[in-house]
């Protein structure tokens, strides 16, 4: 078979594993992110936690599990998928923004969260950012989780967040939106090559040396979209 052939057949394919313990939930979820999203849509219904005990089944590069499951814990789900496959990135997804599932997510090692009134292009930017290593999170989500969310608070001589200029904050914010470089530049009209000095004086000035940690500055200190001048 050629290599073409095989990328066709969907061997090289992106997968996108969904994960509920209601087998209808699973189905409609399936046919909705299969014509949303390039990824080969793929599901786990959990009749019983054992399920997550299938390596094979397992395998994805992202998986979306339901906060809302009715017979299991999602963090408690969270954690044992990445037992298994400690390779795919968590995303909890659910209707209502509840802050101690979302907080119990996160801390069992999601990589962020998606509310089902999310559109077309959040999720595309959820699925990039998470498969980038990073966090990703809804403005409004950010603002709710920011006083809970990883408690321990700046390092000494890292500069509190109202002291940053707003530029400083507004970048911060399309970053921990998902935003990449060029999108950024568009948004605020300068150059790539001007972000990416930007974000390299933002870290070092933070004393954070990931965009993830950057993120999770975001989230910590509130600064969203929705707040930035």
């Amino acid at each position: 078979m050629s290599t073409r052939t095989r990328f066709r057949n969907g061997a090289h394919k992106r997968k996108l594993l969904l994960v509920d313990d209601q087998e209808i939930n699973l189905a409609a979820l399936r046919l909705y992110f299969a014509s949303r999203t390039s990824f080969q849509v793929r599901t786990l219904w959990l009749d019983r936690m054992e399920s997550i005990r299938k390596p094979k089944a397992l395998k994805s590069d992202v998986t979306l599990v339901n906060l809302s499951m009715r017979t299991c814990d999602a963090a408690n789900v969270t954690k044992a998928l990445l037992e298994v496959a400690p390779a795919s990135k968590v995303i909890g997804f659910n209707g209502a923004d509840d802050r101690g599932m979302i907080l119990a997510m996160l801390r069992a090692g999601a990589r962020g969260y998606l509310n089902k009134a999310c559109t077309s292009a959040e999720i595309g930017r959820a699925l990039a950012t998470v498969q980038r290593g990073e966090l990703f999170f809804s403005p409004s989500v950010l603002k709710m989780v920011a006083v809970d969310y990883a408690s321990g608070e700046s390092q000494p001589g890292r500069p509190a967040s109202g002291a940053l200029p707003d530029r400083d904050r507004k970048i911060i914010a399309f970053i921990a939106d998902g935003l990449c470089n060029k999108e950024i530049a568009g948004a605020l009209g300068l150059s790539v090559r001007t972000i990416e000095k930007y974000r390299e004086t933002l870290m070092a000035k933070l004393r954070i040396r990931t965009v993830s940690g950057l993120t999770k500055y975001a989230i910590r200190h509130a600064i969203t979209r929705l707040d930035s001048p």
